[in-house]
């Protein structure tokens, strides 16, 4: 008997957009031809294949092998092909438990013959599963990944002949899953070095009670700032540099500083931002007079450094903000960037310099290499596997790096924000240039902004850091006191999170035994209250909130995949809250580590060096621990390739 009137008429009723993909020449496969065999089966062949779509033996022993070790209720499904749809009638009767199914459906030449054949409603009524056709592994794999992001638990199954009629497509789409999933293991531990590193940084570098640049803000009011990067540009631009001396600033960030103090260039102050042990390297016995760091800069920076050490407050360095305001002392916020030179563009500006003249910036790689001074092809794999081509502003061809293109951004933005009042100038004389911002030769710029003055840069710097009211302010701090309000604040936190997560088990329950909705909303109702006792909290609001907001949009964006089409299912809200109540509790953890390594073992010294790996865990329900895997992000114009199919729809 042919299904296919009664399929079609079913699936244009209920679900109109699949139907037309699931008929659309655009989703079939020219190259495949398929013969109807008896007993529900068919006969496939492709250019390099010719296989049958299910055993002429025995269906049941197939499906047995598909599912081989596969029973777990937290655990979702990928299946390569629906095939005649035997896989899910399987996964009925042998009772396998499951969270999810997705069955990713390639083309829609074989689902076509399927809806002839078979009565397709009674598979439509099977829980949690979704279908997705698709003709082009690339672009669905969005979908694909926001489909499983809310599970740590993804088995990825395929039917055989599928695998060999499609062999190109399942192996793109397996390379893609695994690059995702590294890619996610990847932002996993940055969450780690963020929540480790970035706090145990501030909370050692608090107690050092060095004092703010503030302290030069405004003391350099049109005075040219020269901003020295270190790009492979720079070598031919040393000795112009040499002969500006001291009348204008001159600011070496990151790599620039290790620079100037090995070409002879006498830098005024360096920048420094990185979290990082490395970072310590570049400024180990430098000639430079002034170092300008974040809060969160790693512990050896400050003590290989021999000399004044400035403090700046970057926006991400929330503790240290937290601290200023607990002891009313003024600071001010920088924004952060993707690059130490930005930040010292920032910083120029805050300190009245005009023009800011960038040289060494070039966001690209000559003679294969990254910095000044390196050897010509010494540039590492890691670069080389992610260079892509750019035009330089004399219109060569060069390579750069993804990374370059976000920081010509950044100072893209910069120049927009402080047109009209600081001019900054690119002499760089290479590179890819920065848009709107105007290219000059260096020597022409010293000649016109920097020669004709008679400043004295390095008097100015000597008599701001003799003033003894500008930097005297943090000596009568006791940083104890500071770590034990902290431990306050924590221990109420703790106990209020505790309490949310009694809440969200009981939720779970209510859920999972599918209870009245009045009793559900009152569950939420619950959480909703703890979570506005969390937000009376100062530390809460001013810390633990801004710090994990960054990574709870990854969750936001879990949401909108798994329950778009039900943004009202207290299963959304379960999602969310639970993985707010999981960073909470981790993020609460650590800095409570930390406090007591400060406090009761070896003040300055490190818990979490390396912190990606040391994280310590956290003593929850699995349905708790689940969700930190980071989603990819779903921009809104993502194509749609393939059309998902929710089979949780009564018929």
């Amino acid at each position: 008997m042919n299904m296919w009137i009664k399929n079609s008429k079913l699936l244009k009723t209920y679900f109109p957009d699949f139907y037309k993909k699931s008929v659309s020449s655009d989703y079939a496969c020219n190259d495949l031809q398929i013969y109807e065999l008896k007993e529900k089966n068919l006969s496939l062949q492709s250019p390099s294949c010719r296989c049958y779509l299910h055993s002429s033996y025995n269906v049941d022993r197939e499906m047995h092998e598909l599912f081989r070790d596969t029973d777990d209720p937290e655990q979702i499904l990928i299946i390569f092909g629906l095939g005649m749809g035997y896989c899910l009638e399987y996964i009925q009767k042998q009772h396998i438990r499951y969270r999810k199914v997705l069955i990713l459906e390639p083309f829609n030449n074989i689902f076509r013959e399927m809806l002839k054949i078979r009565d397709f409603g009674p598979l439509l009524r099977k829980r949690d599963v979704s279908i997705i056709i698709f003709n082009d592994a690339q672009k669905v794999m969005p979908q694909i990944m926001g489909q499983v992001m809310t599970s740590k638990k993804v088995k990825f199954l395929y039917h055989l002949s599928y695998r060999s009629i499609f062999e190109e497509i399942y192996q793109e789409i397996s390379r893609l899953f695994m690059n995702e999933k590294r890619a996610f293991i990847t932002n996993t531990a940055t969450i780690d070095r963020f929540l480790n590193e970035w706090t145990e940084n501030q909370l050692i570098s608090l107690a050092k009670k060095q004092a703010s640049a503030a302290c030069l803000q405004g003391k350099f009011e049109s005075i040219p700032a020269v901003i020295i990067s270190a790009g492979p540009s720079l070598e031919k631009r040393i000795d112009e540099i040499k002969e500006i001396q001291d009348r204008a600033l001159i600011i070496a960030p990151g790599t620039g500083a290790r620079i100037c103090n090995q070409k002879g260039i006498k830098a005024h102050i360096a920048t420094a931002t990185d979290s990082q042990k490395h970072e310590a390297s570049l400024f180990k016995d430098s000639s430079i007079k002034v170092l300008v760091g974040s809060y969160r800069l790693h512990p050896e920076v400050d003590r290989v450094f021999p000399h004044n050490f400035l403090r700046i407050n970057l926006h991400n360095d929330l503790i240290a903000q937290y601290f200023h305001r607990y002891f009313n002392l003024p600071f001010d916020i920088m924004n952060d960037q993707a690059s130490v030179s930005s930040v010292a563009i920032e910083l120029a500006a805050k300190l009245g310099c005009d023009p800011i003249i960038l040289v060494g910036q070039d966001l690209c790689f000559y003679e294969n290499k990254l910095h000044a001074g390196d050897e010509k092809d010494s540039l590492h794999e890691l670069f080389k596997g992610q260079i892509q081509e750019a035009t330089d502003i004399f219109g060569e061809k060069v390579h750069t790096y993804p990374s370059f293109m976000v920081i010509r951004r950044d100072m893209e933005l910069i120049n927009l924000k402080h047109q009209g009042s600081r001019k900054i100038i690119n002499a760089t004389e290479a590179g890819l240039g920065i848009p709107g911002v105007e290219n000059q030769k260096l020597m022409d710029v010293i000649d016109h902004y920097i020669s004709p003055r008679e400043n004295d840069v390095r008097q100015i710097i000597d008599d701001v850091l003799s003033d003894s009211v500008n930097l005297n302010c943090y000596k009568d701090i006791d940083i104890n006191v500071f770590y034990q309000h902290l431990g306050s604040e924590i221990d109420r936190l703790e106990e209020l999170n505790i309490d949310k997560l009694s809440k969200l088990e009981k939720l779970q329950l209510l859920i999972d035994k599918h209870f009245k909705r009045r009793d559900i909303a009152d569950a939420i109702e619950g959480i909703n209250k703890t979570n506005s006792q969390l937000q009376t909290v100062d530390f809460y609001l001013q810390v633990v909130m801004p710090m994990l907001s960054q990574f709870l949009t990854y969750y936001k964006a879990g949401m909108q995949y798994n329950y778009s089409a039900k943004p009202d299912d207290p299963g959304a809200y379960l999602y969310y809250e639970s993985n707010v109540y999981a960073l909470t509790s981790r993020y609460l953890k650590i800095i409570k580590g930390i406090i007591k390594q400060q406090v009761n073992h070896s003040p300055g010294n490190k818990l979490y060096e390396d912190a990606g790996y040391t994280i310590p865990s956290i003593n929850v329900n699995e349905h708790q621990s689940r969700g930190f895997t980071i989603p990819l992000n779903k921009k809104k114009d993502d194509e749609q390739p393939g059309l998902t199919l929710p089979f949780t729809i009564e018929i």
